[in-house]
């Protein structure tokens, strides 16, 4: 039903999109006849600016988890009519995961005091190395925990990747290409193929901020539902019946908030702040835009909050 409700709203969103991009695009606006002098990076920055403002336009439709679904996604490019500019975006929720720079208690005041996971976490590492047979779960918790620090003191041997790297970056974990490079550190030393098939964006998101926020039951991977020790009611969802008989994996497929709704649920929903979209919260979508010109191809990634209506990270792709 949620799909169902969701396809009819895109319908109108793209719809939305369209006329919104084409008649607010500073591209569009100022033609052509000299965008090739227009130097690549500043097309980029005029897109980026046009892109927030767009949000904040389609944005405002988004009052319920209904329109949330609809506009989270891939849409079609849009173009003008002569094919001179050309566009394409895809939203995500990063809500439906946890943030990666919050699982370490950063609370931590005794001088020299290691800063540790937070307990309530350990049960869902336990989870992951099972779930996908991690030879040594504990070294590459000690390689997550040394990165997320500001310290250099070394869990493990080897495990501050900054110490044999001044170039790795430490104190946070910033993308997933990031965590990438932590992960080929603990692959190289103990040869363990399983931590790259671990689907890591079903439990955790990446951003550059460290805050604890909610996780929406409306995106939240059965992966990680599981993880949580959440109790899943399949019989409200026929989609989730039909793959079960068909022996599909579905592991990674979404839940939604009716199927954990229920008082089994309500400590653990509350331990990790599991709720559906609420307007009055800061609520973060990821988003890749990627464009065309008659002189450039180019793309770039950003963060906007639904709440503040504002993009609060960009990464441009090189």
């Amino acid at each position: 039903m949620k799909r169902a409700i969701a396809l009819f709203i895109t319908i109108g969103l793209i719809s939305l999109i369209s006329m919104v991009i084409l008649h607010s695009f500073s591209l569009i606006d100022k033609g052509f006849n000299h965008i090739k002098e227009i130097e690549k990076i500043n097309q980029t920055r005029v897109v980026i600016s046009d892109v927030e403002n767009i949000l904040k336009v389609i944005t405002k439709e988004i009052k319920d988890s209904d329109t949330l679904y609809a506009l989270i996604g891939a849409y079609p490019p849009i173009a003008d009519e002569e094919g001179k500019f050309m566009l394409s975006m895809e939203m995500n929720s990063l809500q439906k995961g946890i943030n990666i720079n919050s699982i370490i208690d950063r609370n931590t005041t005794e001088p020299g005091q290691a800063k540790e996971l937070k307990s309530k976490f350990y049960s869902l590492f336990n989870y992951i190395f099972n779930q996908y047979q991690v030879k040594d779960g504990e070294l590459l918790l000690n390689y997550i925990l040394d990165t997320l620090d500001n310290d250099i003191v070394e869990r493990d041997v080897g495990t501050e990747i900054v110490i044999n790297n001044i170039n790795f970056l430490n104190g946070k974990i910033v993308n997933f290409e990031h965590f990438q490079k932590l992960l080929r550190e603990y692959q190289n030393r103990v040869d363990d193929k399983n931590v790259m098939n671990i689907p890591w964006k079903d439990f955790f998101y990446f951003s550059k901020n460290n805050k604890e926020t909610m996780i929406d039951c409306n995106f939240m991977s059965r992966n990680l539902a599981n993880g949580l020790e959440l109790e899943i009611d399949d019989s409200l969802n026929i989609e989730e019946e039909n793959r079960l008989e068909n022996g599909e994996d579905i592991l990674s497929q979404e839940i939604s908030c009716d199927m954990i709704d229920n008082s089994e649920n309500d400590t653990e929903k509350d331990i990790y702040h599991i709720k559906s979209y609420d307007t009055n919260q800061s609520y973060l979508i990821s988003g890749l835009v990627t464009y065309s010109t008659n002189a450039v191809d180019d793309s770039f990634k950003f963060i906007y909050d639904l709440k503040d209506k504002r993009i609060i990270d960009i990464e441009i792709e090189e």
